[in-house]
Order: structure tokens, then sequence, then C-alpha cells
């Protein structure tokens, strides 16, 4: 199998973006207040975490996913916005919506809190899949005669 060309500043783009889209997503003003209230986090717990783990694990996480999924893009021969979203989503809902509900059944935790996280993961995925269908490498210069 041909090693697929990737465009690594689109990959480095789109898992910032998931991301920073988190920043929000959790935020107060949005379902923070929700989550929080579900898995027990409270602002003495955050402090006690290690800014690695809050800040640095995610982001190379969604790096490791966006990699795969341009992957997925390449393959799917996605170009476009919208085939790159329809990309996205089918990963979201093999990948992370499918397993997420196993384990959030299993943990008997509430079925808001999986609307919560997989929601997050769904909207990366689909942005990150727009982006990547987009953002394409550009081809080498061809080669005169």
């Amino acid at each position: 199998m041909e090693r697929p060309k990737l465009n690594y500043l689109a990959i480095v783009v789109s898992a910032a973006i998931w991301w920073l889209i988190g920043a929000l997503w959790y935020s107060p003003a949005l379902f923070g207040n929700a989550w929080r209230q579900i898995t027990g986090m409270t602002a003495e717990k955050a402090a006690e975490m290690s800014p690695l783990l809050l800040y640095a694990v995610p982001l190379v996480a969604y790096f490791i996913a966006c990699y795969v999924l341009a992957h997925s893009v390449v393959y799917a021969k996605a170009v476009g916005a919208g085939s790159g979203a329809l990309v996205g989503f089918w990963n979201w809902l093999g990948f992370i919506g499918a397993i997420m509900f196993v384990n959030i059944e299993f943990q008997n935790k509430p079925m808001t809190l999986w609307l919560i996280n997989a929601g997050y993961d769904l909207v990366g995925m689909l942005i990150s899949g727009m982006i990547l269908a987009v953002w394409k490498p550009k081809a080498p210069p061809a080669q005169a005669a």
C-alpha cells in the first residue's frame, strides 16, 4: 500500500482547533457546569491536576486522532467540506461514539455525560474532517521534459 500524502500543517491546525473548542465546550458558558456536576470535578480537584495532564495530553491525543483521520480522508478520496465532514462522522460513530456509549453504560453514568463528551468529539471530528479534506498537501511541481 502506498503511503498517503498528508498535509501535516492541516493536521496540527485541526488538532489545535479541536483542543480550543474543548475550552469553550467545557466552559460554564456551554456544558462545563453540567459536566462538572456529573463527574464530581471541582475547581479544587482541577487545581491539583498537572498542567501537562490538563493541556498537553489532550493536544497530543487530538493530534493522533487527526493524523489517523487524515488517512481516512485520503483513503475515502474526500474532497470538499461536506465529504470531509462525512468521513469525520463515520469515524466518530465507529471509533468514538459507539465505544464511549459502551463505557458510559458499563460505568452506570447518565446519558447526559455521553451527550456532552461524545458531542464534543463529534464536533471535533466534523470540523477536522472538513479541514483535512479541503486543505490538501500541495502537489510537487511537474518536471519539464
